[in-house]
């Protein structure tokens, strides 16, 4: 496993360490070995976050030193996952790291410490990326038994990767597909659990989609940040959709790699068009505390977001 040490997001990154031989939970503790693992889809892999069997780690979410479990997991291109972390502790927390030690992903946490914590990615790379399980904070209470479990999730059409890449697809979302929380994309106000399927979009910079959905019952369709961080948890400016059964939005974030989300709270029946690259002034967003769109000036990803090189 390389050396993960992600300065840019983290107050304190002197902490990183060796992952051979890493610092203890205890200050002054001889120093034990980081507990490692694979997860795979299908399985639950159990944990423990306690002094002798993990390592301290620099929260990118707190800055502060946190015990760690890490665990690798292979992804292949044109698959989707979804993580989920439970256990004794209240301040569950995911991050997935790529092979060159950038952060791709973050379980959300802009409402505070959650009971289980989810990530839910698309992948248009195949690699071998680490997870790191681990606490909010360093509250004693945080610590403690936990699983993770990984299921896999639907990807109707291949990565669109060429700006001339577009697609029209029809499908129907509902019981057996991967299920998340509408709050988890930061709408607070709405608690609903709902079925999703994942689409796999790169937008070259200065450029957006066009993206028009059709379905027999409301659908939500969402976009987080850059790379997988499918709920924007990196604080990556995300464009969300009010329930509908037809929209059409210009959808432009920036260069990078994004996961388009279709969320159902019931069955649905719909048809997805996402058209190819094109030119644009502005774009349609809907802010994270707003149920009406708003037309702003593009934004690039905010420049503390480390994004991976293709």
């Amino acid at each position: 496993m390389r050396h993960i040490c992600l300065s840019a997001l983290a107050l304190a990154a002197a902490a990183c360490g060796s992952d051979n031989t890493p610092t203890s939970g205890n200050s002054g503790a001889k120093s034990v070995a980081c507990a490692t693992g694979s997860l795979s889809v299908g399985a639950m892999q159990h944990g423990d976050l306690d002094s002798a069997s993990t390592c301290k780690r620099v929260s990118v979410v707190s800055g502060d030193s946190t015990l760690t479990a890490f665990y690798t997991l292979s992804v292949q291109s044109g698959h989707g996952y979804l993580l989920a972390m439970a256990g004794q502790s209240l301040h569950s927390l995911l991050a997935l790291v790529s092979p060159g030690d950038t952060l791709r992903a973050l379980s959300p946490h802009y409402a505070g410490p959650l009971p289980i914590a989810r990530m839910l990615i698309a992948s248009e790379v195949t690699e071998t990326d680490t997870v790191r399980a681990t606490t909010f904070d360093t509250l004693a209470s945080d610590t403690g038994a936990f699983t993770i479990t990984t299921q896999s999730c639907k990807l109707p059409v291949p990565p669109l990767v060429q700006p001339t890449d577009s697609i029209t697809h029809t499908d129907t979302i509902g019981p057996g597909d991967c299920q998340v929380f509408l709050s988890d994309f930061l709408l607070s106000t709405v608690s609903d659990q709902v079925s999703v399927h994942l689409y796999s979009v790169h937008f070259s910079q200065g450029m957006f989609r066009q993206v028009t959905i059709d379905a027999s019952s409301p659908v939500w369709l969402l976009m987080g940040g850059a790379e997988d961080d499918t709920f924007g948890a990196h604080g990556s400016v995300e464009s969300i959709d009010t329930a509908t059964t037809h929209t059409v939005n210009n959808f432009g974030l920036g260069a990078g790699h994004y996961t388009l989300v279709v969320a159902a709270s019931a069955p649905s029946s719909y048809t997805l068009t996402i058209g190819s690259e094109q030119p644009s002034v502005s774009v349609t967003r809907f802010s994270r505390s707003r149920s009406r769109p708003l037309v702003v000036q593009r934004q690039s990803t905010p420049p503390s977001v480390m994004r991976r090189g293709r």
